[in-house]
Parts: C-alpha cells; structure tokens; sequence
C-alpha cells in the first residue's frame, strides 16, 4: 500500500540530513511541502514575496505502475530557489542524488530510490521584488513489502592500528546470481514401478555477479590473477577467496572459502566497463 505521507516525511528527512552536512546551507530557510499543502497555505506566498534565503521544496507524486510484487512511483521535487540566484537550490538536489540514489529509504528496506541530474525548467520568474528560478529533480521508488535482496561482502585482512583485522566490505554488485546444486547417486531398484532412488552425495555453492570495472583492491586481485602476477597474488589461480553473503531476512552463508573460476570483461565505447565474477566451494 502507498503511503504518500509516510513517504514524503521520509525524503524530508534524507533533506534535513543533506542540509544539516554542509554550512552552505546555514543561513537559509527551507520549506518541505506537497502541491495540495503549498496551494492551500497563503503565508507561502508571503515568504516567496519577502523571504529573500527562504526556498521551497514541494514533492509531487505522478501516477504508479502497479506490478506483481512490487509498485513503481514515480516523483518529483519541484524547488522554488532563492531570490536572485540558483547557487545552493541547485547544489542541494545534485548532493541529494548523489547521495541517495540507488539507497533504500526506509530501515525495513522496502523502498529503493532511482534519481536523475536536477533540471533547471526556467529562471527569472518575478516574484514580489524579485526573480526565482523553478528546479526539478525527478525521481521513481521501487516499492516492494516483501523483498529479500541478498548483500555480497568480501572478508579480507587489513591493519588497523599496526594489528592485521578481518574486516567485511560490500561489494557494489549491479547484479548477482547464485546457485546451488547437488550431485546424484541414483540406485535404481527394478519393480513393479521402476522408479530410481537417489542419494544426494556432493553440494555445489556457485555464486555469479557484475560490478562495474574500477580501481579498487578486489579487483586488482583478479586481474593480478588473470595476468600471473606472481608478486602481487602469489597463489595464483589457487588463490582463495572469502564471502559473506546476506540476505535482508538476516539468513547469511557465514565466511566461506571460495575459488575465482570464471572472469568476464565487457568493455564498449561510450559505457562503463563490467566485470562478471564466478566463484564456486
């Protein structure tokens, strides 16, 4: 169920956080408000008149496409800058996409925020004595009450205070897939219905994912693996590695130990290079 209140209390919150980060935002006043609200209260109309650092922030929901699972909602804040410039009402919605984008918005992690670029829809609006800008940023929540995403954390050592630690870090995977499966020992007794009886003998734990190809230590093990850098990675292709994954209903994997057994790069002119992963027990 939508609960645009709810929501948009949330979104004023991640605003208040991004407001409360910076001093830029010290000396001005900010109005979070939805379009019904903002029509009906005429003492807005005062403060966009007379309130030279008073800017507004009104969240206006369009239409939702209803799926099996999930809803999809799509938004926009529309923000009334300061008088006479663009500076910090720009600067506030690029740090709020930058910042949100891709995070849930709600702790029981049902609501995933989508965001685009802000968008300057026209300056020099006269207001009272002098002119504002109107600036959009759009946005879509994926709504869904009963997902469970599973988190992908890779254990290693680091030294923290000259003591070797292990230590968990998320990997930003852009899709995952994992597998498992058994191998059979199938007896077969000849009957009247000649039907086999099996017996589960060898699991199989098989993990796939993509992440974008940066420089970080991760993936500069695998492609010290990938090019016999003995120096930096000196068990090579025996090399282990260790996960945790984890799921949002709190069932994990533990640590377990994996090998790399499968490395895929898709590098194009115009996109962000992707490294696809496999690591199997």
């Amino acid at each position: 169920m939508i609960n645009e209140n709810k929501i948009m209390n949330l979104i004023g919150v991640e605003i208040q956080s991004i407001l409360s980060s910076s001093d830029l935002y010290n000396d001005y006043t900010f109005k979070i408000t939805n379009d019904l609200q903002f029509m009906q209260r005429y003492d807005h109309t005062r403060e966009l008149e007379n309130g030279k650092k008073v800017i507004f922030i009104v969240i206006q929901f369009s239409p939702a496409t209803l799926n099996y699972g999930q809803t999809l909602l799509p938004f926009n804040l529309s923000v009334i800058s300061e008088q006479n410039e663009l500076y910090v009402c720009k600067q506030l919605l690029i740090s709020f996409a930058e910042t949100y984008n891709l995070e849930m918005l709600d702790n029981a992690e049902t609501i995933k925020q989508y965001y685009q670029t802000p968008n300057v829809m026209s300056n020099f609006n006269e207001i009272g004595n002098a002119y504002r800008s109107l600036v959009i940023l759009n946005g879509t929540l994926q709504i869904s009450e009963n997902q469970n995403p599973a988190k992908v954390y890779w254990v290693h050592t680091e030294t923290i205070d000259d003591v070797e630690t292990q230590v968990e870090s998320q990997l930003d995977i852009i899709a995952f897939n994992p597998n498992f499966s058994v191998q059979l020992d199938s007896q077969s007794f000849y009957s009247i219905s000649d039907f086999t009886t099996s017996q589960a003998r060898v699991g199989t734990f098989t993990i796939s994912f993509s992440l974008f190809m940066v420089d970080n230590e991760f993936l500069n093990k695998i492609l010290y693996i990938m090019t016999k850098n003995t120096t930096n990675e000196p068990n090579g292709v025996n090399t282990t590695f260790k996960f945790n994954i984890k799921w949002k209903n709190n069932i994990t994997t533990g640590s377990i130990d994996m090998k790399l057994v499968d490395v895929g790069i898709d590098q194009k002119l115009g996109e962000m290079p992707i490294i696809t992963l496999v690591f199997t027990n």
